[in-house]
């Protein structure tokens, strides 16, 4: 049986968030992190391959836009 890639958003971006999506990344999965503080994303976006949606996750509008 062959491992099968999910899309997984995770909500922020800080410690935890960071080394999850590190991890996923890493296992083949696709990825989406939700955070709102763009200077983070800046500084973490040549570190980690995955797709970034700016917002606050509480909001629906954050959570039906498109990752870029």
């Amino acid at each position: 049986m062959s491992p099968r890639s999910i899309r997984i958003a995770i909500a922020g971006a800080g410690n935890v968030g960071s080394f999850v999506a590190k991890d996923l990344r890493a296992k083949g999965h696709e990825v989406v992190v939700i955070e709102q503080n763009e200077a983070l994303i800046a500084s973490l976006k040549d570190e980690l391959d995955v797709s970034w949606v700016r917002g606050t996750r509480a909001r629906l509008h954050t959570l039906d836009a498109r990752p870029s």
